[in-house]
């Protein structure tokens, strides 16, 4: 079984670093990506033919050379070569999990057995930072569709040694009789499900802020301000709400921490981000708002490099209150650049 390490809500080391450390710990890992993507995904061999190999890929800078990666591409990409399409770098017959991105364009994304372990170690930052661990019960309260952020953190959940509460093919009413019969005392919903489930709990007689909830983990959207819908979360259950951001092709980009600073921590150990000026393509330095671009460190099944997410940001440098000095997405997701679904 996988082991939660360090203590509940307090951060460990690599969350705790010199932006230089971190680099340092980045770097080696970004060339290896790339040199993966160059030699076993057809899509990337042939963009990057012209380039003369991964080894100019030297310096920060070099990453311009490799261009953007966008949504509309890979969706050409599977159109054209169904149903993986040319990205993959890992043979099909190893492939473990799929999901399904939003949109009226959806994207499925494949993981073989070591990709997902990373998309589903990603909640560990999240499970330490809002103090969950062995012991908890967690409700999820979804139908389970192919939607990564549930999928990755239910299987975590169960690989850590808590006792994870599906609220799949359930009415609202046979939700809310699991999850106070079983005493669950975490939520994982989105901001619209887990008010709804609030006021059903209401109305059936229940109390939901006597319930043994004590954290609420919920998936944050464009435009939503994490102070804004926390409150209401809390308000509505009388327990902590922690905003997680996420997407299909990357996994979890960012997670709030105790001390809610009004945004959300950048997961800068394993996703390397930009944020670019969405006209130009222009890296913008930390506190001007543009697109948020990112580069996921372990995910080689299927591997996106300086992926456009098309998710408006605003990232500040320096430490937080709770101790991370991993950058901060303030406000979150504040809207979107264009684009479909997420």
């Amino acid at each position: 079984m996988a082991r939660l390490t360090g203590a509940a809500g307090v951060p460990l080391r690599v969350e705790c670093l010199s932006e230089v450390e971190r680099e340092a710990l980045r770097w080696p890992r970004l060339q290896a990506l790339v040199t993966h993507a160059w030699e076993a995904s057809p899509l990337y061999r042939a963009r990057w033919r012209g380039l003369g190999g991964p080894g100019v890929i030297r310096t920060p800078a070099d990453l311009q050379r490799l261009g953007l990666t966008s949504r509309a591409e890979i969706a050409a990409d599977q159109a054209a070569h169904p149903p993986w399409g040319a990205l993959a770098t890992a043979p099909p017959e190893s492939f473990v999990a799929v999901h399904r991105s939003g949109g009226p364009q959806p994207l499925y994304w494949y993981d073989d057995p070591a990709s997902w372990s990373w998309v589903q170690g990603l909640w560990d930052h999240v499970y330490r930072a809002a103090g969950v661990g062995p012991g908890d019960r967690i409700f999820f309260a979804f139908a389970f569709a192919p939607v990564l952020w549930y999928w990755a953190g239910f299987e975590r959940a169960q690989e850590l040694g808590m006792l994870a509460l599906t609220g799949g093919a359930m009415t609202q009413l046979q939700r809310v009789q699991n999850l106070f019969d079983l005493g669950a005392t975490v939520l994982v919903t989105t901001p619209q499900e887990g008010l709804e489930l609030a006021q059903a709990a209401a109305a059936h007689g229940f109390h939901p802020a006597k319930s043994p909830l004590r954290a609420i983990l919920y998936a944050g959207r464009p435009g939503d301000d994490p102070g804004a819908v926390g409150r209401s979360l809390e308000a509505a259950w009388g327990a902590e709400p922690f905003c997680v951001t996420w997407l299909t092709e990357a996994g979890i980009t960012g997670y709030e921490c105790p001390a809610h600073p009004g945004g959300v921590h950048l997961l800068a150990s394993e996703i390397y981000a930009e944020v670019i000026d969405p006209e130009t393509g222009r890296p913008l330095p930390p506190g001007e708002e543009g697109e948020l671009v990112v580069t996921p460190l372990g995910r080689l099944a299927m591997p996106v490099i300086r992926y456009r997410t098309g998710d408006r940001v605003r990232l500040a440098a320096g430490p937080c209150a709770c101790g991370r000095t991993f950058p901060l997405l303030m406000g979150g997701i504040r809207g979107r650049v264009g684009g479909e679904g997420r």
